[in-house]
């Protein structure tokens, strides 16, 4: 997990380059000054000491060298903050563009951070002399970021309040007819209601019941492992049919807790 979080901030920072003096400096869309107006006044964000193409550039390769070092698992505490506190910033800079899975990504740097996730499969971890802790982790961090990625789930079922998710079943034909977003195998069975409607209910079903049967005390390594699965498929189905941008890419990561 640590490894897939760390190459996800690569991709989120090559992503945005391209497009870094438009969205992020002075002389683009969102100057310092709208964007500071725009944020709410607790917020912070390292961009804000300059407003030049030159210090976000800079800000760019610290955190693309914190993400090389978290995806290594080289200081990967130092790794995991910096990660955090740069991946924050850049997010309060222009917050117009931001999605889902772009909180979802903060949310997993920031549980990361009080997490052993450096233990396994790390250069720390290979210096270490230490005896290796066991596999079984227990705490506040761990118990936070496994109900955190249960809850996208658990709580969306309850957004999803509307006739063509709970009777119509039609959720899905519309999703898949919205030309901005459909892709790849979407346009071949968009339109087979024999399909679409049978799956409505059943994304609807999965992300209510999904958390609860993965939280069940009862055969809780298959339970959690029948979960995990059905998560997993969900989000290969939304990977081959409707383009989001890298959100299921960080949802797929989040389920490898």
């Amino acid at each position: 997990m640590r490894m897939c979080v760390g190459m996800l901030l690569l991709a989120d920072l090559a992503v945005r380059l391209p497009d870094l003096g438009w969205f992020l400096s002075e002389t683009g869309v969102l100057s310092g000054q709208a964007s500071r107006a725009y944020a709410d006044h607790w917020r912070l964000s390292l961009y804000w000491l300059n407003t030049s193409s030159v210090w976000a550039a800079i800000l760019f390769g610290v955190a693309a060298l914190a993400a090389m070092m978290l995806a290594m698992g080289m200081r990967t505490r130092v790794a995991s903050v910096l990660s955090f506190v740069l991946l924050v910033s850049l997010h309060n800079r222009n917050p117009l563009l931001l999605q889902g899975g772009d909180n979802l990504l903060l949310l997993l740097t920031f549980w990361g951070m009080f997490l052993p996730w450096g233990a396994r499969w790390s250069v720390d971890a290979a210096m270490s002399s230490e005896s290796a802790p066991p596999n079984r982790y227990t705490g506040i961090g761990a118990a936070a970021i496994l109900l955190q990625v249960l809850s996208v789930y658990f709580f969306s079922a309850f957004l999803k309040n509307a006739p063509e998710w709970t009777t119509d079943g039609t959720a899905i034909y519309y999703a898949l007819h919205n030309d901005q977003y459909v892709d790849l195998l979407g346009p071949l069975w968009r339109d087979w209601h024999s399909v679409t409607i049978p799956l409505t209910h059943y994304v609807w079903w999965l992300e209510l019941l999904g958390p609860i049967v993965a939280l069940s005390p009862v055969f809780n390594v298959w339970a959690r492992f029948i979960a995990a699965f059905c998560f997993i498929t969900l989000e290969l189905g939304f990977l081959s049919s409707l383009n989001v941008g890298h959100f299921p890419f960080i949802s797929l990561t989040s389920l490898l807790i």
